[in-house]
């Protein structure tokens, strides 16, 4: 995926938080195939220039002083203003989630006019909600993007297109290794299928395992249901169920599956799932993830389009984790 250069000198892009996702995941470079990291995204951007990183921890900074192998020498501080103090352009925010309010707080109406921001906005709704008044309240003047990377992915346009085309009988969710970090992208998902921004009140939760606590509620007739699981490894899931098929992107996005429903011939009369369908794209969908922070960083850089998550889309997600955290 390439991105048409327009701005000339390089816009100065800084980092609030050295860790994995800022720099670490692919050392801050791209190298052809992966830019999963917003350093190696502003590496790969024809129009885009790592110029300072803010991280308040001393082994993280060494640790990026060390390893970080993009272009430039970037200025790295533990003081937050000595790296705004660099007039930058596009600020992305990586720190963890507990900073995000009061870090996107201090940056909005700030002379930075492009905003991304590490998903979740906040651990907080009333935070999350505060944050998007001001942002309306300065008319919107900066852009502001959140990382919900599968927003503008293929495999999952192909659900949220049959969604719409059809009110599903259900949506169901899958997720492990924490709701805050990994389920949310599933949350955030499950908004965009239903369309929605407000988050209805859940009709039941199994809190047991409070990392990955499972719930369930109902959307204008759709049976929503999340379940967390306890496992070592992802196990990030999304199917949406039509009368006519059963839709499911698989293995953390890497698949979609299309199980149309056909004729059960062992009972004549009734009908099932028949097999996955061909998928002619299906090459596409790991290149997809892989570009997906990327894609991401583009839209949010293209002033003629609307970036697919913004501080408004992904109020669901916000919602929903309000509303299993008041019953955890």
């Amino acid at each position: 995926m390439s991105a048409p250069s327009s701005h000339h000198p390089p816009l100065r892009c800084v980092l609030l938080g050295a860790g994995r996702i800022g720099w670490s995941y692919d050392g801050g470079a791209y190298d052809g195939t992966r830019s999963v990291s917003h350093a190696a995204c502003y590496d790969r951007h024809p129009d885009t220039q790592l110029v300072g990183v803010f991280e308040p921890d001393e082994d993280a900074r060494s640790a990026f002083a060390a390893g970080y192998r993009g272009p430039g020498s970037p200025r790295i501080s533990g003081d937050l203003e000595e790296i705004l103090g660099l007039a930058p352009d596009c600020v992305s925010v990586c720190s963890p989630s507990q900073h995000h309010a009061g870090q996107i707080d201090r940056l909005l109406g700030s002379e930075a006019r492009y905003l991304w921001i590490e998903k979740p906005v906040t651990l907080s709704l009333a935070e999350h909600e505060a944050l998007l008044a001001k942002w309306r309240a300065t008319g919107r003047k900066q852009r502001i993007a959140v990382n919900y990377l599968r927003r503008g992915l293929p495999q999952y346009d192909v659900l949220r297109d049959a969604a719409r085309d059809g009110a599903p009988v259900a949506v169901h969710a899958t997720y492990s290794r924490g709701l805050d970090v990994n389920g949310v992208h599933m949350l955030d998902q499950i908004g965009a299928v239903l369309g929605r921004t407000d988050a209805p009140e859940l009709d039941w939760i199994d809190a047991a395992n409070s990392d990955n606590p499972s719930f369930g509620f109902t959307s204008d007739g759709t049976s929503v249901t999340v379940t967390g699981m306890d496992l070592p490894y992802h196990c990030i899931e999304l199917s949406v169920i039509l009368p006519e098929r059963r839709l499911s992107v698989i293995r953390g996005g890497l698949e979609l599956r299309d199980e149309p429903v056909e004729a059960n011939h062992d009972y004549p009369g009734f009908y099932h799932l028949g097999p996955p369908q061909p998928d002619p794209r299906a090459g596409l969908y790991r290149e997809a993830m892989l570009d997906g922070t990327y894609r991401n960083l583009c839209s949010l850089l293209d002033d003629t389009v609307e970036p697919p998550s913004t501080l408004e889309t992904s109020l669901f997600a916000a919602r929903l984790l309000d509303r299993v955290a008041a019953r955890r």
